[in-house]
């Protein structure tokens, strides 16, 4: 879901990538990665790709890449890479065997429909494997994400202000840039505990006067989101389908009951689906469980052995690399050839600063 929500900073890592790539020093450490043993795994985190037709009022920043800059990407990462999965990623933590040479990884979050009709194409092109992290409520019920069903409304809305009466009185204004409305309620889904969210999307519906309905939602959902067919062929494609929880609830602000709902409700959504059990989750909106949480527990309730965050850097196969606590790094489009090649060669351009999605 949405991760862009403040200022890029990109100018001072764009600047440092092609004075890097100008000097040879990404070339010379992707080189010299092929030979040395695993030191860093840098795990590459899309939503979806292609880029939003014109009357597209669904949220934008979870575009990640076009299809040219995708097939590009993975181009780079196979020739330079050895791509790994989920599985790969297990055996390494918890039967001590080594990854192979220059791992790295391409994982997807969501279940965006592009992941399959975009994203596995390419793929199976340059024959690179990837992991996508599914909502699956969200595939199974055919229901719309709800920050793509916020930005809607937003965008779609006719009036000047949104006046909401709930979870607590608000006022926005709709007659200038409306992405700063966007970003302010979905920081409220994000942040407040125990968010009936369901019942506020309906709230930003009624204030902002435009009409949904379940016909409307299927219908979107069916343009937006992957069904379980579409899962299938991924996994037959040679690629992961793992858990990115039921409903992407913002899994800090659940209860104890609300999280075995959301992670072990996932869990056997996938077991039913594919036959399978999962062995890793993505956590939505990318925090990782503090120690001892009720969050953590969750997570080892429902069996997850693996647990990937949006916390923004390389992995460094260290002792001490927390299973549940692996590091990404956010794709963002419209990068230079150069930064992407540096932020995965090299551990220091990849930790931009921002907050966690």
């Amino acid at each position: 879901m949405t991760k862009k929500i403040g200022a890029r900073r990109p100018d001072l890592h764009a600047g440092l990538a092609r004075a890097l790539d100008v000097l040879g020093v990404i070339d010379a450490a992707l080189l010299a990665r092929r030979f040395l043993p695993p030191p860093l795994l840098p795990a590459l985190t899309y939503h979806r790709l292609a880029l939003p037709s014109p009357g597209d009022s669904f949220d934008r920043g979870v575009v990640d890449a076009s299809a040219g800059e995708f097939e590009r990407q993975v181009a780079l990462l196979v020739r330079s890479f050895t791509l790994v999965g989920v599985d790969e990623l297990w055996s390494y933590f918890y039967q001590g065997r080594p990854l192979p040479p220059n791992p790295a990884m391409i994982t997807f979050d969501d279940g965006y429909r592009s992941c399959h009709d975009v994203a596995l194409p390419i793929l199976a092109r340059h024959r690179a494997k990837a992991v996508f992290f599914v909502s699956t409520g969200h595939v199974g019920g055919r229901r719309v994400f709800w920050w793509d069903k916020i930005s809607y409304l937003v965008y779609r809305s006719a009036r000047r202000r949104l006046v909401l009466e709930r979870p607590a009185p608000a006022e926005y204004d709709l007659e200038g840039d409306r992405a700063p409305v966007v970003r302010a309620l979905l920081s409220v889904v994000k942040v407040r505990p125990r968010l009936d969210v369901d019942g506020f999307v309906a709230e930003v519906a009624r204030a902002a006067g435009v009409p949904w309905d379940e016909r409307k939602e299927r219908q979107f959902a069916d343009e937006l989101v992957m069904t379980w067919d579409h899962a299938r062929a991924l996994r037959r494609a040679g690629m992961g389908v793992q858990s990115h929880s039921r409903w992407h609830r913002v899994l800090h602000t659940l209860s104890e009951p609300e999280l075995d709902a959301e992670l072990g409700g996932s869990r056997a959504d996938l077991e039913a689906a594919l036959d399978e059990s999962p062995r890793a989750v993505a956590y939505p909106v990318g925090h990782g469980p503090a120690p001892g949480s009720p969050f953590a527990r969750a997570v080892v309730r429902a069996g997850y052995e693996l647990g990937f965050t949006n916390a923004t850097g390389t992995n460094l196969l260290r002792e001490g690399l927390s299973p549940l606590h692996l590091r990404r790094i956010a794709v963002e489009p419209g990068r230079t050839q150069a930064y992407f090649r540096a932020s995965v060669a090299l551990p220091l351009p990849a930790q931009r600063a921002g907050p966690p999605t």
